[in-house]
């Protein structure tokens, strides 16, 4: 069984004069709803084996919070293709992870992860909760019935838990 976490980015600033969209901070609610998540996710023993994170500052320190929220350190890389990402990127990705790493949290963006998270769900029952809204700090859980990460899919995937952001 491979696991996929996809989370959105938590609450950011708003744009700044003379700052680049990539530049862009969490807002304070943004880093409190990420620390709460992972402390959330610590106390479910659910924290993934290794994230992947956009390098755009926003999502990078989500993951940040996330694990100062669970206090534990995660295996993680900063990926700069995830800022641009759609569905079928991330999913190529997960193709070439390591074997070793059963569950992998993405940090990422909208429309990108909201559109791919709507796409694993298809009809399942947790699906309507996420076809209209994809809130930031949102997190999904899919699970995949492979023992490879190039042999999931979303005909193999399960929805199996999904948090909307307390902020």
């Amino acid at each position: 069984m491979k696991k996929l976490l996809l989370l959105r980015h938590a609450r950011a600033q708003h744009a700044e004069i003379g700052k680049t969209d990539h530049e862009r901070s969490l807002a304070p609610e943004g880093e409190k709803a990420a620390k709460h998540l992972g402390r959330q996710l610590a106390k479910q023993r659910a924290l993934p084996g290794f994230a992947i994170f956009s390098t755009a500052k926003r999502a990078a320190e989500t993951f940040l919070c996330l694990e100062k929220g669970a206090e534990t350190e995660i295996p993680a890389s900063g990926e700069d293709w995830l800022y641009h990402a759609t569905p079928h990127d991330i999913m190529q990705h997960l193709k070439h992870l390591p074997e070793e790493a059963d569950s992998v949290l993405i940090v990422g963006h909208n429309p990108a992860l909201h559109t791919l998270a709507v796409e694993l769900a298809g009809n399942q029952p947790l699906a309507a909760s996420i076809s209209s809204s994809f809130p930031p700090c949102t997190l999904t859980v899919f699970e995949f019935d492979a023992k490879h990460w190039h042999d999931v899919s979303k005909k193999n995937a399960t929805f199996t838990f999904l948090i909307f952001p307390k902020e």
